[in-house]
């Protein structure tokens, strides 16, 4: 049998796609199809979570064994998870922004002879960018930083400038001479 699901995401609402995939092929195989239809970089790490109540995250399907409760992609069959219609998981593409596609199983279907799966049968909209880089100068980390361990009423890294200690990178001493 073949599995149709549906993708989307919450960042992007015109990107939407439908894959077919046997049902025993592997969450490695289901990994590289959502991979490939949306022009991924099929090397960053990514996880599959089995959703529980109102999109949860459930039980954890992680690209290498991470030595935890979790499952392996390469070793799980989709069909030994996902059984009926209208099973969810979640798909973490961007670890460091917590960003994920949402996926629910639309159909079961019988195979068509001829026809190659995993395969990408619905695509519309951009997928969102792969990584999302947040840009933050050094400056706001350790004001951050010191503001939480400290408290508001520490001094911010601009304060520094107020010991006049160098006005002018010129100013500043020369290796050999300290």
């Amino acid at each position: 049998m073949i599995y149709r699901f549906r993708i989307v995401s919450p960042d992007e609402d015109q990107f939407y796609r439908e894959i077919d995939i046997r049902k025993d092929s592997s969450f490695l195989d289901f990994h590289e199809a959502i991979q490939k239809s949306a022009d991924y970089d099929m090397t960053q790490i990514t996880s599959f979570f089995l959703v529980e109540d109102g999109w949860k995250k459930g039980m954890e399907i992680t690209m290498m064994d991470m030595e935890s409760n979790s499952l392996v992609m390469s070793e799980v069959n989709l069909d030994y998870l996902i059984k009926k219609v209208k099973d969810r998981l979640i798909y973490v593409f961007d670890f460091f922004s917590d960003r994920a596609f949402y996926i629910e199983l639309k159909e079961i279907l019988s195979p068509e002879p001829k026809k190659k799966y995993p395969q990408c049968v619905l695509s519309k909209g951009l997928a969102p960018k792969q990584i999302m880089v947040v840009d933050v100068s050094i400056n706001d980390i350790l004001d951050q930083d010191l503001d939480a361990i400290y408290g508001e009423e520490t001094r911010s890294n601009e304060d520094l400038d107020d010991y006049n200690l160098f006005t002018n990178i010129e100013d500043a001493p020369e290796p050999e001479d300290i």
